[in-house]
């Protein structure tokens, strides 16, 4: 959109469908597995809690690997802000223990007190101040740019990454 190139997206996206839900997996309503978590790797969850009214924004939990920046699962929905964070310990938990990086503004402080009770790894984000320490993530006219800063970046190495396998031979030397 605005914010990125779409040239730089669709080279880097690369669309799979959802894969079937294991009897280990969390059962919950919504949920979209990518890839399987696998042992060895990191994941970290992303978190955007809203209120859960039928006529308000949706709450989104997005799980990434840690190494590639996969998307390997999301869940989105009218779910409030504590029952996400029951949802988030699940996936958390079965992601290896992943940190968790949420949204605190609004509805963020009471996913953070319920996530505090259920003992989540809850990541540091950036404060008000421009801080960092405190768990959450304060939406902000300068945190949104170091965010679109660290996405151009993320997105950039991808697409040289990409270029690079592109032009490698095809028995890899």
């Amino acid at each position: 959109n605005k914010r990125f190139s779409g040239e730089w997206l669709t080279a880097l996206t690369h669309e799979r469908s959802p894969l079937p839900l294991p009897p280990h997996c969390p059962p919950l309503p919504g949920l979209k597995l990518f890839a399987y978590p696998e042992p060895g790797h990191r994941y970290g969850l992303g978190v955007d809690p809203a209120g859960g009214l039928h006529d308000g924004d949706d709450s989104c939990i997005q799980i990434a690997d840690a190494e590639s920046y996969e998307q390997v699962a999301v869940l989105a929905g009218k779910i409030e802000p504590t029952l996400l964070a029951d949802y988030a310990a699940d996936l958390a938990l079965w992601y290896f223990n992943a940190l968790c990086l949420f949204e605190l503004n609004n509805h963020g402080h009471a996913f953070l007190a319920r996530a505090r009770e259920l003992g989540m790894s809850l990541k540091p984000g950036i404060q008000r101040d421009g801080t960092s320490g405190k768990a959450g993530w304060i939406t902000t006219s300068r945190s949104k740019g170091m965010l679109y800063d660290v996405g151009a970046a993320v997105l950039q190495e991808g697409l040289t990454d990409a270029g690079k396998a592109a032009t490698a031979p095809a028995n890899g030397k």
